[in-house]
Parts: C-alpha cells; structure tokens; sequence
C-alpha cells in the first residue's frame, strides 16, 4: 500500500467534502493532518496539499483511495442520497440491510431483509399450521418480490406451497396465494424470476411425486397450465431448483439422490423456453456419477451454469460446475 502522507501526520479521510459542514472541519483538522476530501457530487477545490476526489460508491474509484493512502480515520459527512433509487442501490451496494424484517407467515419465523424505507409487513394466520422448511424468494429488476414457502395447516393432509408479492418498499400487494395442496401436498418450492418481474415457480409433490412448474405474469396471473418437469420415470424427484433468463427463458434441475436403488445417481433438467414450451429432459452430470443438491445460475443470453455435490466414492467427495450453452 502506497503512504503519501508526511511523516508523522495521521491521515483522516472526509466524505461529503463540497458541503458547507465538511468543509469547516477539512480547515480544522488542515495542519494537524494529512486530510483526504472525497465528494460523490463534485471533485472539491481544496487547499494546496489536501488531496481532493470525486468518487461514483459503486465503482472502484473509492477502493483505490484506500490503496493509494494509509488511512488512520474517516469521518463521514456525506448525506443520503435524494433520489430513492440511489438511496437503495447505494445500500445494496454496501450489503445493509433495506429496513426491518418482514414477517411473511407465522407459527414458526419465515422471514426476510428487504425494501427502502423501513416498512414492515406482517401477516397473522387464521389457522395454525407447521412450516415446511423451505422458504425461496425472487427479485425483479425495480426491486418487488416473490417469496414462495411450504406449510401445513393442522389436520390437513398434505403440505401447501404458498406464495406472496411485495412491492420495492417492502409492503405487501396480495394475501399469500396458494398454489397446491392436496395430491400428495406441494413441498421444496424454487422461484426465478425475470427482470420484468414474470417469474416461474417449482416444486415437488413428495416421495413418489413429480416435480411441476408454473410460469407467472408480473402481475402473478398464470401463464397456461402447470406442467409436470419429469416424465414419471424417476422414482423420488424431489427439492427442484430453477434459473430464469431476461427473456423469460427457464432451465429446472431436481435432485435425484435420495433413490438409493440405483449404482449411480442421475442430475436431470429440462429447459423451456417462453411460455413454458418444453424440450427434452437432459442429463446434467456425466454417466456414473452420485450426484446431487444441484444449484443453476444463468446469463441474459439464456446460457446456465450447473453446480452439484458429487459422491466420488467411500468418504470422497467433490462439487462440480458445468456450463451448458442456451438454446
């Protein structure tokens, strides 16, 4: 790391250095410190040897001021930005949380961190019930979301996937909607999501079951029927996992591993494309292989990466990524 401080001198770094506050203390501290003024509006016209910086939070101008200079303190000056999307990428960019937790449903906590300003929206049930133990969640591009979770009313059958929609400042738009029950119940939902805010939900229907699929419009109307992702010659499809593309494009994987009949595991996945148009069921894993709990991630070009546990053999064990080109 580069010192460019004098000798002797401790270095204070100063934010928020155009504002008329910042800008007494630069003077008080000037002569006992080495002082850094840094503005995120404007680059600040200073006294001969204070180092003066415009610095944009989400590119990596800010990081090389502290490669460039040993600082020994920092005080923060600089405001909040006006401008609400500002304000929300500036603390996404810093991984704080965006307001207060949110409670989705109860009996047990599932909940989340989200939105801008503080909002907090709960929801009571009107029956008891016991929460499965997956709760997923998606995020369009202006900041609303989907969380999708499984629970089971006391004395129903089977369990339920339920899902519920919350605006940018984290305020609920709808009353959890459910989407399956019954039929062996509807267990380990995935969700993906488009920029647009259309997004997919995924979940299985328990040992034995399938795995299912359902396209969704933004607004959460459905987009044709639900389908059935296997083709029932799996013997326990289970916990789906999904990637969606900006087009609306999606790739489900499922987890194979928990059919202990046979010497090696399969890693199927089907790809749809809009609308929910189906192409064959691929292999994702090579031959001969164990593997499982597979996660997918995906481009804007419809191109995805696949990652799986892979049980090599008697206590050997990998994690494997593959990337398959779009269709």
């Amino acid at each position: 790391m580069a010192d460019s401080s004098p000798r002797g001198k401790k270095t204070v770094l100063v934010t928020g250095a155009a504002g008329s506050l910042a800008k007494r203390v630069i003077a008080r501290l000037h002569g006992k410190y080495q002082v850094i003024a840094v503005d995120f509006r404007r680059k600040v016209d200073t006294d001969a040897g204070i180092p003066s910086y415009l610095v944009e939070l989400h590119k990596r101008g800010f990081e090389d001021i502290f490669a460039e200079h040993k600082i020994d303190a920092v005080i923060h000056i600089g405001r909040m930005f006006a401008h609400e999307h500002d304000r929300q990428r500036r603390y996404n960019a810093n991984g704080l949380p965006l307001g207060a937790e949110a409670v989705v449903d109860s009996s047990q906590s599932v909940s989340l961190t989200s939105a801008s300003n503080g909002h907090v929206s709960s929801f009571t049930l009107t029956e008891p019930v016991n929460l499965g133990q997956t709760a997923r969640v998606a995020m369009a591009a202006d900041g609303s979301y989907v969380v999708a979770w499984s629970r089971q009313p006391i004395g129903a059958s089977g369990y339920q996937t339920v899902t519920r929609h919350y605006s940018r400042y984290n305020i609920a738009t709808e009353q959890p909607q459910l989407v399956r029950q019954g039929d062996g119940g509807a267990l380990n939902p995935a969700i993906a999501m488009a920029p647009s805010g259309s997004y997919v939900l995924a979940y299985d229907t328990g040992y034995g079951g399938g795995i299912y699929v359902q396209p969704y419009t933004a607004a959460g109307a459905k987009l044709g029927p639900t389908l059935r992702a296997d083709d029932g010659s799996f013997a326990y499809p289970r916990a789906p996992v999904l990637t969606m593309d900006k087009a609306g494009d999606f790739v489900v994987s499922w987890d194979q591993s928990w059919d202990y009949t046979l010497a090696s595991y399969q890693l199927p996945a089907r790809y749809y494309g809009v609308g929910g148009v189906a192409h064959a069921i691929i292999q994702l894993a090579p031959a001969g292989t164990k593997p499982g709990t597979p996660a997918l991630a995906s481009d804007g070009a419809g191109n995805f990466v696949a990652a799986w546990f892979d049980i090599a053999g008697d206590n050997a064990y990998s994690v494997t990524a593959r990337l398959f080109s779009g269709h």
